[in-house]
């Protein structure tokens, strides 16, 4: 009775709703870049670096972009005419010259946010 009075409450008494604590968030397995740098071994780092060309962002993982390339990807499938000339130039580019023009059957070595600008003109 004085355990009541005294403001304490016999164990009958005292039921204390348990809510049961949400289930935490599983971790979605990793995708695409993602994925494959969490299989690497460590040390073994993937050298995947963003370049711009026209202004459109692409992943690159090679150390080096041959001109064929560059326009490969300013202009992906459209064949260059025989009266049209191609111009790439770059900016941001690695130390050695950061920036500069690719001319046919040269390259440049890659640069994490390296950009190109390749423009199509007509020969007169």
């Amino acid at each position: 009775m004085c355990q009541i009075r005294c403001g304490q409450q016999s164990r009958e008494n005292r039921r204390v709703a348990v809510k049961a604590p949400d289930a935490a968030p599983q971790a979605e397995p990793t995708e695409g870049l993602d994925a494959a740098r969490a299989a690497q071994k460590p040390g073994h780092e993937d050298r995947t670096v963003r370049i711009v060309v026209n202004t459109r962002p692409h992943r690159w993982a090679e150390k080096t972009i041959s001109y064929e390339e560059v326009v490969n990807l300013a202009y992906p499938g459209q064949p260059i005419g025989e009266g049209e000339a191609v111009t790439v130039a770059y900016t941001r580019g690695p130390n050695e010259k950061h920036e500069g023009s690719l001319s046919p059957k040269h390259s440049v070595k890659v640069k994490n946010k390296m950009v190109f600008d390749v423009y199509r003109t007509s020969r007169s």
